[in-house]
């Protein structure tokens, strides 16, 4: 039991996908910084990519009084005035969006219906994603700009902030904050998992035409088993538009198939 919920904190990641996947190649633009092959008969290539060295910037939304404390979710007083943007919970984002242009301090805002009198969940079209199981939370962005914060909560009002997307690590956090899926770095082989493809590749983003093609990871907790780490492909135009191209399942730990998860 220990090391099942070693695993399960391990892996928690954003909301859960359920969308038949379709093959993956790996990407042959994308330079590896490291290149792990398998033992034959053992498992899969690696193919590891350094990540991004940016950090997001909080401390507009410590200095109100509404911190995440470290990597930790911070949760906000029915007063304070994060809360009348609808936040119940804030978290730090990945790191990775220190990358989006313009750079403005940012948050993750959470709508959390559990633990409001009504339960009532946002209504679509204000909020970006759902994540969790039965107890959902409902994302949205904080950010400060010209001195005073602001809430985005749909993809148009991120594009509208963002766009154009002019790097690949730009399209990367792009991606990461439309999509609540993760960037995954440092894959390696582990005994006693089932793999599912010959080649994993981290994380990347590169060129494509007129935009980019990036790989995020989403880990598939919640429900019943198997729960499956799942590789996506989208591709990300310059002004912002967003297309799912593939996923896949890359492995799962099999002594989790028989779990549910709410």
């Amino acid at each position: 039991m220990k090391r099942r919920l070693f695993a399960l904190a391990f892996f928690l990641v954003l909301n859960a996908c359920a969308v038949a996947p379709r093959a993956l190649t790996p990407s042959a633009e994308a330079t590896p910084t490291r290149v792990a092959v398998s033992t034959p008969g053992v498992g899969p290539k690696f193919i590891n990519h350094t990540p991004p060295p940016y950090t997001v910037n909080m401390t507009p939304f410590q200095n109100v009084k509404c911190p995440p404390p470290g990597n930790a979710s911070g949760e906000c007083d029915p007063n304070n005035p994060l809360a009348s943007f609808g936040c119940d919970e804030i978290q730090k984002p990945s790191d990775a969006l220190g990358a989006l242009n313009p750079s403005f301090p940012i948050v993750l805002c959470f709508v959390v219906p559990a633990r409001r009198p009504d339960h009532q969940e946002p209504p679509p079209g204000s909020y970006l994603y759902r994540q969790g199981g039965l107890l959902g939370m409902y994302a949205r962005y904080l950010i400060q700009r010209d001195n005073e914060f602001q809430v985005l909560q749909t993809p148009e009002e991120l594009k509208n902030t963002f766009a154009p997307i002019e790097s690949p690590d730009e399209a990367l956090a792009y991606a990461i904050a439309v999509k609540g899926l993760d960037a995954v770095y440092g894959l390696k082989y582990e005994p006693g998992y089932a793999y599912s493809v010959d080649v994993i590749e981290d994380s990347f983003a590169r060129p494509d035409g007129d935009g980019y093609v990036v790989r995020l990871f989403h880990f598939r907790m919640f429900g019943c088993g198997p729960h499956e780490m799942v590789a996506f492909d989208l591709r990300v135009s310059r002004d912002g538009t967003i297309q799912d191209v593939a996923q896949q399942a890359m492995y799962r730990d099999p002594k989790m198939d028989g779990l549910c998860i709410d």
